[in-house]
């Protein structure tokens, strides 16, 4: 790969969407069932080319491409005078809890070096880590926050379904509950993390064209 990033990077909420719908299906089975029996099913599945398999296991190969995007966008940042914005994104990803706290004192933005009167803190529950910005990036890393999460908080939503509604059910009738009631298009999780990745993809494109448009000037 190129030291420079796919700046003409389109993210599409359409294919995400019905990539999100496998992701979640698979981790529904996964998470509901035996997972190291299902990883084995699947991989067999594939490899005899069973048409839903494929389908699933090529939907949510758009998400790979995505982070593969994302990943590389942070690398570049962290070349081309951004170490800085890159070390935060990568703190911020790492906290097991999101948590926003309203600042009301002069303090300097961790992202851009700005004095700020009111910013706002990000940290994790027991403040481990805690970075104070300017109230306009805290969206940007709460999206970072959700995409690098996104496996523990859809296996809590599923384990917390089982524990209301898998009394007296059988496993296949659960992951078929499950995915009856969540896996659709209008689920809140799939608009939550379509906005996510959305949001990221975008602000990364933005600001590495911006900052090797701003390189290219100067020299």
């Amino acid at each position: 790969m190129s030291d420079s990033p796919r700046c003409d990077f389109a993210f599409d909420p359409h294919k995400f969407k019905s990539a999100y719908r496998a992701l979640q299906y698979i981790f529904s089975c996964k998470t509901i069932g035996d997972a190291t029996a299902y990883e084995i099913f699947f991989e067999k599945q594939c490899q005899e080319a069973n048409p839903e398999a494929v389908r699933l296991q090529t939907e949510m190969s758009y998400i790979d491409t995505v982070d593969n995007y994302i990943n590389h966008s942070l690398d570049v940042c962290s070349t081309q005078k951004m170490n800085k914005v890159s070390t935060i994104i990568k703190l911020v990803a790492g906290m097991s809890t999101f948590h926003v706290t309203e600042q009301q004192f002069f303090c300097v933005c961790a992202l851009d070096g700005v004095v700020m009167r009111n910013g706002v803190q990000i940290h994790d529950a027991n403040k481990n880590v805690h970075i104070s910005i300017q109230h306009k990036y805290k969206y940007f890393l709460l999206a970072f926050w959700l995409i690098k999460n996104i496996q523990t908080i859809c296996q809590q939503r599923i384990n917390s379904f089982v524990r209301i509604n898998g009394r007296d059910k059988s496993i296949q009738l659960i992951i078929q509950t499950f995915n009856e009631t969540y896996n659709t298009d209008d689920d809140d999780y799939s608009r939550v993390f379509t906005w996510a990745y959305e949001m990221v993809t975008n602000c990364l494109t933005r600001t590495v064209r911006q900052n090797m448009d701003s390189s290219a000037t100067s020299t």
